[in-house]
């Protein structure tokens, strides 16, 4: 079955999503285009920790951005072909920065980039951002995570205007994942589901 690019835009705008509601992180919306763009927006943007010298604070920083960015190609990939390779996805990252620096992945290599220069290291780099991607896939390999985005990005489809309010979209994942569960609990090998 091929899929419709709005189908696509719905199911990678839900993979944002799923993780900002299980980072505790509130969002104003979300919609889907026929185009296959769409935009998920948080209530408001973290800004990047401003202190000279790598800290644990930056580090916890990078990763939520990280697997934030990671969510909405994983999702779209797993809805599309199962999965994307780390290295495609950086590399992509690299040829969209400077024609769309605003796409998740130009976006996240900014930042990384930022970060190693705030932290005056390369701390921040492919090594990092592969294993950010890996755990983003390992999230949504996890069957709770996995169905909380096809239940949203379904109701995102379904929905009259294909937007949907943060409430709503907290609404709907918290039928599946509690709010703010937090990254880890599903990291953990004791969760199966």
């Amino acid at each position: 079955m091929k899929l419709k690019q709005i189908e696509l835009a719905a199911f990678h705008e839900a993979g944002h999503a799923v993780i900002y509601h299980i980072l505790g992180r509130r969002l104003r919306y979300i919609s889907a285009e026929t185009n296959g763009e769409g935009m998920c927006m948080p209530m408001s943007d973290r800004p990047i920790y401003f202190e000279d010298g790598y800290s644990d604070l930056l580090h916890n920083e990078m990763r939520e951005l990280c697997l934030i960015s990671c969510a909405g190609f994983v999702a779209e990939a797993k809805t599309k072909w199962g999965y994307v390779k780390p290295e495609i996805a950086y590399k992509l990252g690299e040829a969209v920065n400077g024609i769309f620096p605003d796409s998740d992945y130009g976006n996240v290599r900014q930042k990384l980039e930022f970060a190693n220069n705030l932290s005056k290291s390369d701390f921040f780099n492919y090594t990092f951002f592969e294993e950010m991607h890996k755990m983003t896939v390992k999230l949504f390999e996890k069957s709770i995570v996995w169905l909380a985005a096809i239940k949203l990005g379904g109701k995102l489809l379904d929905s009259k205007d294909v937007s949907l309010t943060g409430d709503e979209v907290h609404a709907i994942l918290e039928e599946e994942i509690n709010w703010g569960a937090g990254i880890d609990k599903f990291l953990n090998p004791e969760v199966t589901t």
